[in-house]
């Protein structure tokens, strides 16, 4: 009889284990799935397309991005700059979540190199990279590498301490390529936007206060 009892438990251990682990095997299905359903939606989250509008930005909104990452830039804070790249992007022009962060990423690449060596061939790269992201929110005809190549003589030309009404032609070059209209349409707006760059390069050596990055984004914001 005790032999007997025995066996019946051993059996009976035998059945629950093999209940244990079909129950373990279903939970472990149904979690994978549950994880695979969120890994496809946070991917179409994160990659779902966008339509981006070069003119739809919030004047206010990009009078403090721009001072912000004038000031990641300077101070070498690549981090927040990449972060308030990605929000300009994002936000501001409408880019997708990708978009922005490839958007941030190119722009970050391009700043960093620049400072050492003006013609360093990855600069342009990595704006010709930046440009072909924004090109297809841009004008029909827009050419993400001739695009890149007027980018960098702008910068060019202030790191050359050029007069600023030279390189606000430059700049007004690579709005025209961007929204498909002319320089000289494009050179009133140009010539407001370099006001404010005009005032912080006036300070660059002593370093700007709270109070004058409060003015420049004044000036931003009227520009």
């Amino acid at each position: 009889m005790v032999g007997q009892d025995s066996n019946s438990a051993t059996l009976t251990d035998k059945r629950v284990s093999r209940t244990e682990r079909l129950v373990c095997r279903r939970q472990r299905r149904r979690l994978l799935a549950l994880l695979a359903v969120f890994v496809v939606a946070g991917m179409g989250w994160f990659f779902w397309p966008a339509r981006p509008n070069l003119a739809g930005f919030d004047p206010a909104a990009m009078a403090q991005l721009e001072p912000a990452m004038w000031r990641d830039y300077y101070g070498q804070r690549w981090l927040p700059l990449l972060g308030h790249t990605w929000r300009a992007s994002r936000q501001q022009y409408g880019f997708s979540r990708w978009d922005s962060l490839r958007l941030a990423w190119h722009a970050a690449r391009a700043a960093r190199v620049f400072p050492r060596d003006t013609n360093d061939p990855a600069a342009l790269s990595a704006m010709t990279d930046y440009y072909r992201v924004v090109a297809p929110a841009a004008s029909g005809t827009f050419d993400a590498r001739k695009g890149a190549v007027w980018e960098l003589q702008w910068w060019r030309q202030r790191r050359e301490s050029a007069p600023p009404a030279e390189w606000a032609g430059t700049i007004a070059t690579v709005t025209a390529l961007l929204y498909g209209c002319s320089a000289e349409q494009a050179l009133p707006v140009t010539q407001a936007r370099t006001q404010p760059v005009v005032y912080r390069d006036a300070r660059r050596k002593t370093g700007l206060t709270a109070g004058e990055w409060r003015e420049v984004e004044v000036q931003m914001c009227t520009a």
